[in-house]
C-alpha cells in the first residue's frame, strides 16, 4: 500500500521564537505582510507580541482583526478584500482554528482568483497554485490548522460547514511560542487540549491509520493527556508548552489519515448551532468513543496503556480527566436547545469522514448519541 504525507515547511519551538519572524519574512521575500487575528488577540497585547518582534524598516504590517468563531463565506470575502486591495505579498496569521482557517482561504484566493465566490473551494484539490506565503503563530490547541492541508469555512445560508481540503494551502512556517498561549482562559485552554485530543485518538483508531501517523497520533495524547490538568488548573509554564507541542503532533497525525464520528458531529452542531467547535468536541467525545470501543478494543487498550501506564479502560480514564478540568459534558450546557435531531443526523451522515469511522454508522445511531449527548 502507497501512503502519503503532507507537512509544512519549516517549524520553530520554543518561548521567545517569535523572534524569528523577521527572518522568516526577508527569507521568504514578503515584505508587506497582512497579520489576520481577531480583536480579543489584538486588544490583549497578544499581536503585538509578535508585531514587536518585526524589526525591518523596509516590512510594512497590515492587520485585518475581524475574524470571528466558525468564520463565514462573507467574512472570508471582506478578509480577501482587504489583501487584494491593499496587494499584500504574504499571510501572518496569528489565533486559534478560525484564524488560520481564515487565512488558509484568503491566501488561496488571492493566487487562484477563479475560486473568489469561496463556495467553489469545497471539496479536495481544487486550485491550481500555491497560496501566497503564510506564517502561522498558533494561539490555541484545537485545530492543528497549523500543520494541515484542511481548512473549514461555514455557510451560514445553509447552516453548514464547508470542508475544504488542498495542499496547496499548508502554511509555509509555524511558529509555536507557548508565550501566545498563556493568556488563554484555562476553560478554554482545558476544552482545546481535550478536542485535540479527540483528533489524535480519531486519527489513530480510523480505518485509514497507519504506522507514522501513528507515532504522531499516539505521542499527541500522551503529551496532551500527562500535561492540560497541570496547564490548566496550575498554569505551569512547562505544561503549557507541551500541550501546544502535542497538538501539533496531532496535526502531523490525523490530517493524513483523517478523523472520524467526533469530528462529524462537532462540525455539524456547531453550525446549525454557531457553537465553539472545541466545545462540541470535548462533549461528544466520550459518547462516540463508547459507540466505536467494541469494533477495536486492541487500539483502545494500547492508548489507555500509553497515557496511563496501566490496564485502566480509555474511556473511564478520559471521563476522570474532563471532571477534573470541569468542562461541559453535556450539549445544553452551551445554552442550545437541541430540538431537531432529524436534521443534524441528515446533514451528519452525508459526510465522507463517517467512512473512516471504526464502526459504520447509521442515521439512528446518530440520533441515538445526541439524544445522549444533549
Amino acid at each position: 500500500m502507497i501512503n502519503r504525507m503532507v507537512l509544512n515547511e519549516t517549524t520553530y519551538f520554543g518561548r521567545g521564537s517569535r523572534i524569528k519572524i523577521t527572518d522568516e519574512l526577508l527569507d521568504k521575500h514578503i515584505y508587506k505582510p497582512l497579520v489576520i487575528t481577531d480583536k480579543v488577540l489584538l486588544d490583549n497585547g497578544i499581536v503585538d507580541m509578535v508585531l514587536k518582534c518585526i524589526t525591518n524598516e523596509n516590512i510594512e504590517v497590515l492587520v485585518y482583526s475581524d475574524v470571528v468563531p466558525n468564520p463565514t463565506v462573507k467574512q472570508i470575502k471582506e478578509a480577501l478584500m482587504f489583501a487584494n486591495v491593499n496587494k499584500v505579498d504574504g499571510i501572518i496569521a496569528i489565533g486559534g482554528g478560525s484564524v488560520i482557517d481564515t487565512a488558509k482561504a484568503v491566501g488561496l484566493v488571492m493566487n487562484n482568483l477563479e475560486f473568489a465566490d469561496i463556495i467553489s473551494l469545497e471539496g479536495n484539490y481544487k486550485t491550481n497554485n500555491k497560496s501566497l506565503p503564510i506564517i502561522t503563530f498558533p494561539t490555541t490547541s484545537t485545530s492543528s490548522s497549523e500543520v494541515t492541508i484542511n481548512y473549514i469555512i461555514k455557510d451560514p445560508i445553509k447552516s453548514r460547514k464547508i470542508i475544504c481540503i488542498d495542499n496547496h494551502n499548508i502554511p509555509i512556517t509555524t511558529i509555536i511560542d507557548a508565550d501566545l498561549y498563556d493568556f488563554l482562559p484555562s476553560n478554554k485552554f482545558a476544552v482545546s487540549g481535550i478536542c485535540s485530543i479527540s483528533h489524535a485518538i480519531e486519527g489513530y483508531i480510523n480505518k485509514k491509520g497507519w504506522l507514522i501517523p501513528d507515532i504522531f497520533n499516539m505521542n499527541a495524547i500522551s503529551l496532551i493527556y500527562k500535561n492540560i490538568y497541570s496547564a490548566c488548573i496550575k498554569h505551569d509554564k512547562s505544561s503549557i508548552e507541551k500541550v501546544a507541542y502535542g497538538s501539533y503532533l496531532a496535526g502531523m497525525g490525523f490530517s493524513n489519515v483523517g478523523l472520524g464520528l467526533t469530528h462529524v458531529l462537532s462540525n455539524v452542531i456547531s453550525a446549525f448551532y454557531d457553537v465553539s467547535y472545541a466545545s462540541v468536541s470535548s462533549i461528544v467525545l466520550i459518547e462516540v468513543l463508547e459507540y466505536n470501543y467494541k469494533i477495536c478494543p486492541e487500539l483502545f487498550n494500547n492508548i489507555s496503556k500509553s497515557i496511563n501506564n496501566n490496564d485502566s479502560n480509555l474511556i473511564d480514564i478520559l471521563k476522570d480527566l474532563i471532571n477534573k478540568l470541569n468542562i461541559p459534558t453535556k450539549l445544553r450546557e452551551l445554552g442550545i436547545v437541541l430540538d431537531n435531531f432529524e436534521s443534524i443526523a441528515d446533514e451528519v451522515i452525508k459526510d465522507n469522514n463517517l467512512s473512516l469511522n471504526p464502526r459504520d454508522v447509521t442515521k439512528d445511531d446518530i440520533i441515538n448519541i445526541l439524544k445522549q449527548v444533549y
